[in-house]
């Protein structure tokens, strides 16, 4: 085919004769102005030539683009390096969003023939399938919302034929049966399934094709891929050709029921095996509706409720029962009581939830527990409780014991309290006697002894006497910390200088060993408040056994400070060691951990329990960590509100 081009100027001319063989150009000029959207482009994909149609069409794609000489074309860069390296004819397909929707285009391209280098002429025709895509759109639409109605209204759609073949069942068969639906398609309805109690059906086909009536609600049966059944109700309308009448076959839906009938199945059992778990309880048990009749009620109510235990039949009045049961003496109660227990039993019975307690004639205890039910009825259960009141006297006669023996302990450790306060304080005096009469005879300061081994007596009375008022202050501390009458005298104070003095105290007794007392305070320490003898007495304690159980390396002494987490002190030595499971032990009552170097210095075990007590009436704790041959470091910890701002 030999292929002509025209411009628009060409067409504009007047036509020339039409010579034999040849295409008139008005014939063109006509296929141009009113064909289908053509254009002829140049090698970088500007126009040349655009007919009418092209122009309205690139106008509704985009308003910005009007189909005129030089205007880029709508044609894709990869379509148009297509045709410039193969000729064409290419195709194309492009799909254009706009304000009215989206335009659906199919393209042809193709290289004009003589066209070549730099003068390459590329023509095209478009075609617009807006409406055969639209259209295609609407029918899956339609197809899609036919779906969804049937998804809702039941579990599948089905149509049969007038032989009773399946022609259509609808996807989600595949999710009921887990049986793909083409494979249930030309089976026959009564092959594939049963009609369960409507035995006829099986026989005689029903539907009846000579009824040709709607039905509806038919339970319906099949096995579905794991050969489990499943039940369906079917509903179906006969089918009819619109032009002869003939019948062609039923159309229809299926719900899958299968659920709901178990659960009907399981309510059934439910309900018998209730009545046997509530014949079989223990306790007597009755279940009345809004009206007081009696629903259900096992024989262990009877037995309570009814001389002899006779039945009690369904319906029966539960008021009448109880008035019966009353006046019966089955109760114990005073005569005059009668009306009394009535009222207030059927009073209760109507409460949401009530518990009370009987005593029968026989002597046996019962609880009632009632409960009403969402309807206004009532459920009662009657436990006999005989043997828990039994126990409950026997309790309540061994927590009056427990509360006099209690109350006698309480009264020996007041009077043990009480006891060695006054013995301490007794103690003291003739022991400051003694310590300053030899600290004057150790001195000599009425004149020579004369003797050396009196200075030698004086001195280990004097350090005897001090080392025994040592024992007697802790034990007096002690018993008034345990009595709570120990108050602290807060007050501003220097930690470090207080440190620093507990050291000092304590060099004596390290001079000439192989023990160094060390201290590690930073210098801008904050003032802290609290009792600043009570806190020494503790650092005393701590640092005192850091020496005490120390046979050489150092006893250290560590503070740190946190305005909010509180204020840390350590006190670390190198000394024996406690293990883990004696560290309860170091801080009971006059408990000591048994050690050989542990009877170097005697105490009374009072030191680290006397500690703590100070830590916490300061509102922090004193604990314990150690391993054994490694040392131990007692940490004391106040809290935050101590430190003072600077």
């Amino acid at each position: 085919m030999v292929h002509q081009v025209f411009s628009r100027q060409d067409l504009e001319h007047q036509e020339p004769a039409a010579q034999p063989g040849s295409t008139p150009p008005r014939w063109l000029g006509a296929l141009a102005e009113s064909g289908p959207a053509s254009v002829i482009l140049d090698g970088a994909g500007k126009l040349l030539f655009a007919n009418p149609a092209y122009q309205a069409l690139a106008q509704r794609i985009d308003p910005n683009l009007h189909g005129e000489v030089g205007e880029a074309a709508t044609i894709a860069s990869k379509i148009l390096s297509r045709v410039l390296r193969d000729g064409g004819p290419v195709e194309d397909r492009q799909l254009f969003k706009n304000p009215h929707g989206v335009t659906a285009l199919r393209s042809r391209y193709w290289l004009l023939p003589g066209s070549t280098g730099q003068n390459q002429e590329i023509a095209g025709l478009i075609f617009d399938e807006s409406p055969e895509v639209d259209a295609i759109r609407a029918e899956r639409q339609s197809r899609a919302r036919f779906d969804d109605i049937a998804r809702l209204t039941s579990d599948w759609v089905w149509e049969i034929d007038e032989s009773f073949c399946f022609t259509y069942v609808s996807p989600r068969v595949a999710e009921v049966l887990g049986i793909p639906a083409q494979l249930v398609l030309s089976h026959n309805l009564f092959d594939m399934g049963r009609f369960d109690g409507f035995e006829q059906a099986n026989r005689t086909e029903h539907p009846n094709p000579e009824s040709r009536v709607p039905f509806s609600s038919v339970h319906y049966t099949m096995l579905a891929a794991d050969k489990t059944p499943r039940l369906f109700e079917l509903s179906g309308v006969p089918v009819f050709d619109e032009q002869s009448g003939q019948f062609g076959g039923y159309r229809g839906t299926a719900t899958n029921i299968t659920a709901q009938s178990e659960a009907e199945d399981r309510a059934t059992r439910a309900q018998l095996n209730l009545i046997s778990t509530v014949e079989s309880m223990p306790q007597g048990f009755v279940l009345c509706d809004s009206d007081d009749k009696i629903l259900l009620c096992n024989s262990h109510f009877e037995a309570f409720i009814t001389p002899g235990g006779d039945m009690i039949s369904p319906g029966a009045d539960y008021h009448a029962l109880i008035e019966k049961a009353a006046k019966s003496d089955i109760f114990d109660f005073p005569p005059d009581g009668l009306d009394a227990f009535v009222a207030e039993r059927i009073a209760s019975h109507k409460l949401a939830k009530h518990d009370s307690e009987y005593q029968l004639a026989d002597g046996r205890w019962v609880q009632l527990s009632c409960e009403m039910t969402e309807d206004g009825g009532a459920i009662e259960t009657w436990i006999d409780i005989t043997r828990m009141k039994e126990r409950e006297a026997e309790l309540l006669e061994a927590e009056a014991i427990s509360r006099h023996g209690r109350e006698q302990a309480e009264h020996a450790s007041r009077t043990k309290s009480e006891f060695l306060a006054n013995m301490s304080h007794e103690l003291r005096t003739p022991l400051n006697a003694i310590i300053g009469f030899s600290e004057i005879i150790k001195d000599e300061v009425l004149g020579p002894l004369g003797n050396e081994q009196y200075n030698n007596y004086a001195a280990d009375i004097h350090d005897s006497g001090l080392h025994l008022l040592g024992l007697i202050n802790d034990i007096l501390d002690f018993s008034k910390a345990e009595a709570g009458k120990i108050t602290l005298v807060d007050q501003p104070m220097d930690l470090a200088a207080a440190v620093e003095g507990c050291a000092r105290l304590l060099a004596p007794r390290v001079a000439g060993t192989e023990i160094t007392i060390e201290t590690n305070i930073q210098a801008d320490f904050p003032r802290v408040r609290g009792d600043l003898t009570r806190i020494k007495q503790i650092i005393l304690n701590l640092l005192s056994n850091g020496v005490k159980f120390t046979e050489q390396g150092s006893v250290t002494v560590s503070a740190e400070f946190d305005f909010k987490a509180g204020i840390t002190v350590r006190v670390c030595d190198t000394g024996i060691g406690i293990a883990e499971e004696d560290i309860d032990q170091a801080f009971s009552l006059f408990g000591q951990v048994d050690s050989a170097l542990s009877r170097k210095f005697e105490g009374t075990g009072l030191g680290l329990p006397l500690s703590r007590s100070m830590a916490q009436l300061h509102g922090g704790d004193l604990v314990l960590e150690s391993e054994v041959g490694k040392g131990t470091c007692a940490i004391i910890t106040l809290p935050a509100e101590r430190l003072i701002q600077p």
